[in-house]
């Protein structure tokens, strides 16, 4: 029994090391955002406030954010060229600023974007901030290849409360271990082993 308990813990320790193996990334892979709008019902009326991209432009890493359009703000996040062992977490974040000030918990955030890439290197995140609590994730693109989407990417229970920020991030997705299927199925024929012999 205490055997397996050791081959158990030496599998899990192993299970995440696997898990932060880096990424790979390649030359044009990408994400537009555009058309930013956040909602609202705030007592007496349904408020729609636009969000606007602000700075942010530059090289993070293996990304390059650059503004499309200089009068409409709007981000491209691309991979200008390939590039291998990238940390996983690596990521850019894109803040932004309401046109007038947010006076309702915001219960949608209506977005315009464009993705190409493979979520299972790279992914569009959206998540929320306060600056006393930290970021919170509230949702992703885990859909691979081209995708052109202009839709509230909130869930119907989910809610950014006052005080709180919309933040959109790009990210690296670290590659799963190369013994992560191995571990897999060791761990699940040691468990259901320990539920036979019962």
């Amino acid at each position: 029994m205490r055997s397996q308990r050791v081959v158990i813990v030496i599998l899990c320790m192993l299970a995440f090391a696997g898990a932060a193996h880096a990424a790979d990334l390649q030359a044009g892979w990408y994400v537009k955002l555009g058309l930013v709008d956040v909602r609202g019902w705030d007592g007496y009326q349904w408020g729609i406030v636009d969000w606007n991209f602000v700075g942010g432009l530059g090289t993070y890493g293996p990304f390059e954010v650059t503004s499309p359009d200089p009068v409409w703000a709007r981000r491209m996040v691309s991979v200008p060229s390939s590039v291998s062992g990238v940390a996983p977490g690596t990521s850019v974040d894109l803040w932004g600023e309401p046109a007038i000030p947010i006076g309702f918990p915001v219960s949608e955030v209506v977005v315009c974007y464009d993705t190409n890439y493979d979520a299972t290197r790279m992914r569009l995140e959206l998540l929320m901030y306060r600056a006393d609590v930290g970021f919170t994730m509230l949702w992703a693109e885990n859909r691979s290849g081209l995708h052109q989407v202009w839709t509230n990417v909130l869930g119907p229970s989910q809610v950014i409360p006052l005080g709180y920020s919309p933040v959109f991030r790009v990210t690296v997705v670290p590659e799963p271990g190369p013994f992560l299927a191995i571990i897999w199925g060791m761990l699940c024929k040691s468990v259901s082993g320990r539920r036979w012999r019962r």
